[in-house]
């Protein structure tokens, strides 16, 4: 995982999760592409629901990034 996480921007590197927001930061790309992402491509990280009396929230796991940025950096 050390050497996945190096490829994290040090803004991203200390978050247990990400928000959509910052996979557009981290790509550069919209919304609607993070979300074309999610269903288009297999290895992309895999979105999840955080819920409370208020309501849910969209999250993936740093560490599932940081092993996509693996994938597409070195093959």
């Amino acid at each position: 995982m050390d050497h996945e996480q190096k490829l994290l921007p040090g803004w991203l590197y200390d978050k247990h999760f990400c928000t959509n927001a910052d996979l557009q930061r981290l790509f550069g790309v919209s919304r609607s592409t993070i979300d074309r992402w999610t269903r288009e491509r297999p290895n992309f990280p895999k979105k999840f629901k955080l819920t409370d009396a208020h309501g849910s929230i969209t999250r993936y796991f740093t560490s599932d990034v940081a092993r996509y940025l693996t994938s597409v950096t070195y093959t």
